[in-house]
């Protein structure tokens, strides 16, 4: 889990089904970084899903139209908070080809 948390790099070592892929988990700013690196001009860094996927009875809450509009009303204002974009189980970096 350490070398998780200090590298990004998260490995499955017996490659067990049971057990997470092997995957890269970015920090917001070096997938900023990854993203210009490319030959892309980046216009932002957003999260997916922010803080929604703590909220106790999501699928109770998702499926109440008020509690859903109040959902998504508080992720479009904190999408793009540096201080959170992190919190989000999944971010996306959108950009443009130079």
């Amino acid at each position: 889990m350490t070398v998780d948390l200090e590298s990004g790099h998260h490995r499955n070592p017996g490659n067990n089904p049971a057990y997470f892929m092997d995957t890269y988990f970015h920090h917001p700013e070096g997938l900023e970084r990854e993203v210009t690196s490319a030959g892309f001009d980046v216009a932002q860094v957003v999260a997916v899903e922010g803080i929604s996927y703590m909220m106790k009875d999501f699928d109770k809450n998702w499926a109440i139209a008020e509690n859903r509009t109040f959902l998504l009303e508080i992720i479009a204002k904190i999408e793009t908070e540096p201080s959170l974009i992190g919190a989000s189980p999944h971010i996306m970096c959108v950009g443009t080809k130079l």
